[in-house]
């Protein structure tokens, strides 16, 4: 499992508006989408977060999946709206305990994503 944020995403909203953090949102979204194998499972989660299920994945393959977020994300187009504004994600991923309870294993990604957003943009933690 995977949890990803958005860099700046409040500053978009501030200084461009709703309108423009909505085409955000579906940039991202439709960026990440085109990643995932058919397995995979990408929703929103809230705000400008988001939640991707990797059934099986171990510790490598969330590694190389947040690395392609991190990429393809990073290299879309943010629109004529956003000229000069980079987009990028952190991420925080960790691979479900057997028998854990599900909102466990959020808890596990998030934390690790917030650990992300600390050290810097454009990053992520795998744990």
């Amino acid at each position: 499992m995977a949890m990803l944020d958005i860099d700046g995403f409040k500053e978009v909203n501030d200084a461009l508006g709703h309108e423009a953090g909505d085409r955000l949102l579906k940039i991202v979204a439709g960026s990440m989408l085109s990643t995932l194998r058919p397995s995979d499972t990408l929703c929103r989660w809230g705000g400008d977060e988001f939640l991707v299920i990797l059934p099986g994945a171990g510790t490598s393959e969330l590694e190389a999946a947040c690395e392609r977020f991190r990429n393809i994300v990073g290299a879309s187009d943010p629109g004529p709206d956003r000229a000069g504004f980079v987009i990028s994600v952190s991420a925080g991923a960790t691979a479900a305990v057997p028998g854990e309870a599900v909102r466990k294993t959020v808890a596990r990604a998030d934390a690790l994503l917030y650990e992300a957003k600390r050290s810097g943009r454009n990053t992520f933690r795998v744990g």
